[in-house]
């Protein structure tokens, strides 16, 4: 066979091959059956609607410790239990955080340098932006949420008004 022929049939061949691949694919066919549940938002409304505002008064600068001037974050979260998915959630309070050399991320207050907002969880830190797992079971389980003054150690603060925004997020667990 010349060498024009063998390459023919080489060719051939090859294409042969090539033209049973897809056989042999069909024979490697397994069925994927995928399942997704769509849920929605929990239909709770965070203080009616309202913004939640925590006034902390006149605070002296040489008072500011991470204990003095703590305030209850004082909120109302209604979830109608018929309404409900599941009646686990979790509560976010997103916002810009700051670290003052703790192990929690503070709410950062513009403009004021060494000065923050620690939020808490009963007595425990809860660093802003970190998720808050919860149980619903009525309209009084909303977790009990506080706001104290805080500051870098060692620092001075300056006297002056402040203020801080955040967003409360309820969602499913």
């Amino acid at each position: 066979m010349s060498n024009s022929g063998q390459k023919r049939a080489r060719w051939a061949s090859m294409m042969g091959v090539l033209a049973l691949l897809p056989v042999w694919a069909a024979g490697n066919i397994a069925q994927v059956t995928v399942k997704v549940t769509i849920i929605a938002p929990p239909p709770c409304i965070i203080n009616n609607n309202n913004p939640i505002e925590v006034d902390f008064g006149d605070v002296l600068t040489t008072r500011v410790d991470g204990v003095n001037y703590r305030k209850p974050i004082e909120y109302q979260l209604v979830c109608p239990a018929d309404q409900l998915i599941k009646n686990t959630l979790k509560l976010q309070i997103e916002g810009q955080g700051i670290n003052l050399g703790g192990t929690t991320t503070v709410l950062a207050v513009p403009g004021v340098a060494d000065f923050g907002i620690q939020l808490q969880h009963e007595m425990a830190a809860l660093g802003v932006n970190t998720w808050l797992n919860f149980t619903y079971t009525d309209t009084n389980a909303t977790p009990n949420l506080y706001a104290v003054p805080v500051k870098r150690a060692g620092s001075t603060l300056d006297p002056g008004e402040f203020q801080a925004s955040s967003t409360m997020t309820v969602q499913y667990q």
